[in-house]
Formats: structure tokens, sequence, C-alpha cells
């Protein structure tokens, strides 16, 4: 009878082993893929809708909306309100906006004045790449090396690899610090307390590094303090940022801000704007109206192009005229409108140049309006860089069939096979002439010389 228990027991056991449970619910997995999982009210967010669904009003909410169009683009303020309804805004403006300036094709610049551009960091001197084909970027940054004493005489004369002298390094040296200008009274004290539980590692830290020179390891740390160049507390507190940021079990997290706050991802270099930037239109508005363009002869004009309003210097407006004429009674004469539409692109040099990004993470989210951009445009035609022989994407099947401008003046070339030229040439033997010839050439040639000089003595008598 124990046995027969025993038995049904470990039967049952078996078959609770065995069992399969069931699989996750489908709004579950459809939650988990869906972009909807990351979404944050505090961050400003677009979302698009595929047209198969957008023009039932489906955008994976939980009740459909009234934008019922495709190629739109919205950001929700609120999910799900108290009073039973999504509240959400058009944001076709901002996204249609970036999509402009990456169809410009240049890399823009952030202001060095700015506030931005102060808290970059390390985004400052470096592009932070996370690809498997670049080395790894660590957060060690070398010693500046000392000074080299270079002897002039020697210089070319030490074989290779040494011809010259090693440049020094003109990279500054960027690390990450706590802004204690953001701290409060209570946080402030307690990076303080913190730093002073940090004494015993640092006079370790300043043990080591005298070590490595060969220094005295006993100097007081006021003596050390004297000494601008050595700068070792900041290495110190850089290197315990970097440990706490590297550690797998701290919630800090080491901020990288984008170089032009995401207004563009891609970092095209000037010879791949030149050749992949394709001019759009634009529109010359109106002259510049302020004391420094009306002391210069040149005076410069707004140009509308990619939704800013850029500046065209007089010089690279191909002849186009504004279109507001302040010394008319009319000011904007529509048939000469014409002459004030042309196809531009943005300046190489101080083209895009970021001066404050707009707010997007918050209570309070801001727009476009809060965005300033300095632009400068120039017309494709007046743009020297941009004339080339052959217009069309190097490499691809129309630049190879092109025939270059310049092929009319220059000469085709000749297939056939060119001998190889010789090393040394031989040059032609003389012909021999016999000693018996030489001597009768010469009486030859005395005797006509004598028989001239007699003739003319004979006519001077």
């Amino acid at each position: 009878m124990a046995t027969a228990v025993a038995a049904s027991a470990s039967a049952e056991a078996a078959k609770k082993l065995i069992t399969i449970h069931p699989p996750a619910s489908p709004f579950a997995e459809l939650l988990r893929r869906s972009r909807f999982a990351s979404y944050d009210p505090a961050i400003r967010q677009t979302y698009s809708s595929p047209p198969a669904h957008a023009h039932r009003g489906d955008w994976g909410l939980k009740r459909p909306i009234s934008l019922r169009r495709k190629n739109a683009f919205i950001s929700l303020t609120s999910f799900e309100h108290p009073a039973q309804f999504i509240e959400w805004n058009h944001a076709e403006n901002q996204v249609r906006f970036i999509r402009r300036i990456e169809e410009m094709g240049v890399k823009p610049e952030t202001m060095s004045a700015t506030g931005w551009y102060k808290g970059l960091g390390k985004a400052k001197t470096e592009w932070l790449l996370d690809s498997e084909f670049c080395p790894g970027e660590g957060h060690e940054t070398g010693i500046q090396r000392p000074a080299e004493n270079v002897n002039l005489a020697t210089l070319g004369q030490r074989g290779p690899g040494a011809y010259g002298a090693q440049r020094e390094s003109i990279a500054p040296e960027s690390y990450v610090t706590p802004n204690v200008d953001a701290m409060s009274r209570k946080e402030f004290a307690q990076y303080l307390r913190k730093l002073r539980e940090l004494r015993p590692a640092f006079q370790a830290h300043l043990k080591d590094e005298h070590r490595k020179h060969g220094t005295d390891t006993n100097k007081p740390l006021y003596d050390l303090a004297q000494r601008p160049e050595g700068a070792y507390h900041r290495r110190f507190l850089k290197q315990q940022l970097a440990d706490e940021y590297n550690d797998v079990f701290s919630h800090k997290m080491e901020q990288h801000p984008h170089p032009s706050a995401a207004l563009t991802y891609t970092h095209p270099s000037p010879l791949e704007s030149v050749l992949q930037a394709k001019p759009q239109p634009g529109i010359v508005l109106n002259p510049v109206y302020t004391k420094a363009a009306q002391q210069g002869s040149e005076r410069p004009y707004v140009a509308s192009f990619g939704g800013l309003a850029a500046t065209l210097k007089y010089g690279q407006a191909g002849g186009k005229r504004p279109l507001l004429d302040v010394g008319s009674d009319e000011g904007i004469n529509k048939s000469h409108i014409d002459n004030s539409i042309a196809d531009m692109r943005v300046s190489l040099k101080r083209g895009l140049r970021l001066q404050m990004p707009p707010k997007v993470v918050g209570r309070h989210a801001q727009g476009l309006k809060a965005v300033k951009i300095a632009a400068e445009v120039t017309t494709a035609s007046r743009e020297k860089d941009f004339s080339r022989d052959n217009p069309h994407l190097p490499g691809s099947p129309a630049y190879i069939a092109a025939d270059p401008w310049s092929a009319a003046k220059s000469a085709p070339l000749s297939f056939v096979k060119r001998q190889s030229p010789r090393l040394f040439v031989q040059t032609p033997k003389l012909p021999t002439v016999s000693e018996d010839g030489l001597l009768t050439t010469l009486q030859g040639i005395i005797k006509t010389n004598s028989g001239v000089g007699d003739a003319g003595s004979a006519s001077g008598l």
C-alpha cells in the first residue's frame, strides 16, 4: 500500500514538472516591443504611425485620435487625462526642421561662449563613438611630457624615426568633475565631508606619484600645494569619479552631452559636404539694417533657407536682389520674385552655429521658438569650392560616364603601347674618315682661303 502511494506521488510530481506555462499575453508582448514602452511625460518625444493605421486614427494609444493622415507626427502631453481623453500636440514642425538640417549636409558647431558648450566636457575635444570598428575610449589622459631639449645641429642625422623633434600635444586635458556651483548648501556640505574621508587615499596617491618620478615622498602637503604644475588633486578626483562610474553596483551615470544638442547625429567632413550636399531653394528677403552694415559698402542680406533666417553676403548673392524694397511705396513687387529665388548652400566656414538649444526635459518643455541658430549661406553659382568638372557623386555610374568640362581643351590620350625608357642611351657613332682623306680635305681648305685673300688684296690696289 505504501509503495502504491509513493508511486502515485512521484507520478503527480512528474506531471507538475512537465507542465508548460501559458504564453504571455499579446498586450504585454506588444508593449515590450513598442516605442511607447519608453514613454516618459518629462521628455518631449515625437511619435509616428504607419499609413495603414494612421488613416483610422490608430496611434497605438488607448483610444484613437482625430489625426488621420499619413506622414504626421505628434507629441503626448498626457497619455491619459483624468477626464478620459488623450492630450496631444502636432509635432510636424520639429521633425521636419531636423530633416531640413540633415539635408543641408554640414556639421553644426556650438558657440564657445554659450552655456551648452561649457557643459560639454570631453565632447569638446573628441567625438564619442560607440562602434566595434574603432578603438575604445577610456578615462585616462596622459600626463604632459616635459619639454624636449633639441640640438639643432643634429637634426636630420639621427636615423629613421628621429629626423626631427616631437611636437607637444595641443589637445587640452578634459575630465568630469562635480558641479559645485549647482549644489545646494546641504549637498555642498556632504561633498566636503566626502573629500575629508578621501585624505588617506589622496596621500597614498601622492606617494605613488613621487615614487614613479623618483622624487622625495616625505614632503608635506603644504609644500606640494605651492606647485601649480602638479595638479595632483585634479587627477586624483578624476580617477575617483571614473571608478564610481565604472562600478557595476553604482547608480551614477557619466553625462555625455551631444556636441550640437542632437541637432544632427551625422559627422560629415568638409569634403563630404562639398561632394554630397545638394543645393536647396532659398529666397533673399531684405538687406541687413544694422550700424555695422550701414558703414560698409557691401551690405549683407537676410535669406530664408531651410526654415532659418540666414546671412547672405553681398558678394555671394550671385546677382540676386532682395524681395523687400524699402525705397518703394509698394515694398514687395511680386513680379520680381524670380530675381530673389536661388539655389543655396550652407557655407563650410561658420555655416551653422548653435547658440541656444531648447529645453526638452522637464515639465515646461520648449519647442522650436527657443532655438537660436546662426547660419551663413551662399548661392550655389557663386561658391568657388563647388565648381567641379564632374558634378556627379564620385564612384557613381553617372560620374564614370560623364565627360569633364575641360575635355575639349585637352588632347585625347593615345592607347599605343609606349616603349619603356632606357637608363643608358648610346650616342650614334660618327662616320670614320681615313688619314689620307683628312689631309686632302685640310689642304683644300687652306688653298681656298689663300686664294680668297689674294683676290681681296688685288682689288684693294
